[in-house]
């Protein structure tokens, strides 16, 4: 959920009550004041009961069919959405919208705003069609309203892109990811570490689409970024050695993947330890592009201490000590030794089948 939309639905109205002397109107502004320190703080379930308490108040003093009854509503369905108590928000958000819709009509500004809110209200509960609805609207309306490089407006497509990216109409998200890594690049710039998501998420559309040459491409860049920027030199950018080296893998350029695999590797060693779980993957990352490559006895003891150190930190039914131990079965059968394969097979959990499914 978008956090800048609760303050521009706050700040949309502050400061009015100073004019008019109205003293309902400024007791409604404190209210809302003290909801924004309170988000700001972190403190999310006391800005909710903040929030209550400004939607009664404004219920009292302004009329339930109120403007600001719709600002209210508007403030705690964000913050209710922030609790995952999506349910409760789109209730309130319905309300909120025909009091906006009604009041400010179909295509001003904060009726935009509100239907990007229950566009994501519907994403999160996995209501792509929905969401899709009322997120094209949103979209069209903050587009009419704003200039196009205005964050609201970004924030719309990547909303867009996201929902398109879960029903897996891929073209449409990745064309959706495009816009918006254009506009967060032209309000931060081109080499902005803060540029990193658009990035990754570009990346993964085009990745699940197999275009993996542009997804190499993608995969450089962030690296690039992530290594001027210190603080992501030992996260962010390791994780992005990882996927390059998974790109070249598949791309089948086996020498490259290689050599990204094994700086993972080294990376990962210095931050973490020799025995670390994330150690294991690296080295079986590493034992299957070498297999790819026939070099079977060269993968061959990297699958045993990839073992021996999944062994001492991973029960026996984990997925990433039963994966490791399938890619080492099938690695003994090439080399020939059965009998230890068969062990191998034998010592992996069962895998007990739901009744009723084959």
């Amino acid at each position: 959920m978008n956090k800048r939309l609760l303050l521009c639905l706050l700040l949309a109205f502050l400061g009015v009550g100073w004019l008019c002397g109205c003293s309902p109107l400024r007791k409604w502004e404190r209210h809302n004041r003290q909801i924004i320190r309170l988000f700001e703080a972190g403190q999310y379930k006391e800005a909710v009961e903040s929030a209550e308490q400004a939607l009664v108040f404004a219920e009292k003093s302004f009329g339930n069919s109120h403007l600001h009854v719709a600002t209210s509503l508007s403030n705690l369905v964000f913050l209710y959405n922030i609790l995952g108590q999506h349910t409760q928000a789109k209730k309130l958000l319905n309300r909120a919208l025909g009091i906006k819709e009604l009041l400010l009509g179909p295509n001003h500004l904060e009726t935009g705003m509100l239907l990007l809110q229950l566009s994501e209200t519907h994403r999160f509960e996995g209501n792509h069609t929905a969401a899709k609805k009322h997120g094209e609207r949103a979209l069209a309306i903050l587009e009419g309203n704003l200039e196009q490089n205005n964050i609201l407006v970004t924030d719309a497509l990547n909303n867009m892109a996201f929902i398109y990216d879960a029903l897996k109409n891929y073209t449409e998200a990745e064309s959706f990811y495009k816009r918006v890594l254009a506009a967060r690049e032209k309000q931060l710039g081109g080499d902005n570490p803060a540029l990193q998501p658009y990035l990754t998420n570009l990346e993964s559309i085009y990745r699940r689409q197999g275009k993996l040459q542009e997804a190499i491409d993608v995969s450089i860049r962030t690296m690039i970024i992530e290594n001027t920027d210190t603080k992501s030199l030992r996260s962010d950018y390791v994780q992005s050695v990882v996927n390059l080296a998974t790109l070249y893998f598949g791309s089948k350029r086996y020498l490259e993947a290689e050599a990204m695999a094994r700086q993972a590797l080294t990376l990962h060693q210095e931050k973490l330890g020799k025995l670390h779980p994330r150690i294991a993957m690296d080295l079986d990352l590493i034992g299957q592009i070498l297999i790819a490559q026939g070099q079977w006895e060269d993968a061959e003891p990297l699958y045993r201490r990839a073992l021996a150190i999944q062994k001492n930190a991973l029960p026996d039914n984990h997925p990433h000590y039963q994966k490791v131990v399938r890619h080492y079965i099938a690695l003994l059968q090439h080399l020939g030794r059965d009998e230890e394969a068969l062990r191998m097979q034998e010592s992996l959990p069962v895998r007990k089948i739901p009744a009723g499914k084959k």
